[in-house]
């Protein structure tokens, strides 16, 4: 399905949830469009730039000697 179909779909919802009244289609194929375009752009991921280590992690202070081979 392209760009202009996806939209469209969106449009008709937006158009049903307003009791289907007639007269608003441009107005609702720019909301279409708004909609659209905020799905398109990516889910932004956290980054951790100040190098912490995991704080769910257990902490531990033991000393945990190498195995002998």
């Amino acid at each position: 399905m392209g760009k202009q179909d996806e939209i469209r779909l969106i449009a008709y919802d937006i158009w049903e949830q307003e009791n289907c009244i007639n007269g608003k289609d441009c107005e609702h194929w720019y909301q279409a469009e708004a909609i659209w375009e905020r799905q398109q752009k990516p889910i932004p991921v956290a980054v951790n730039t100040k190098n912490e280590t995991n704080k769910f992690a257990p902490k531990t202070n033991k000393f945990i000697p190498k195995r002998k081979r």
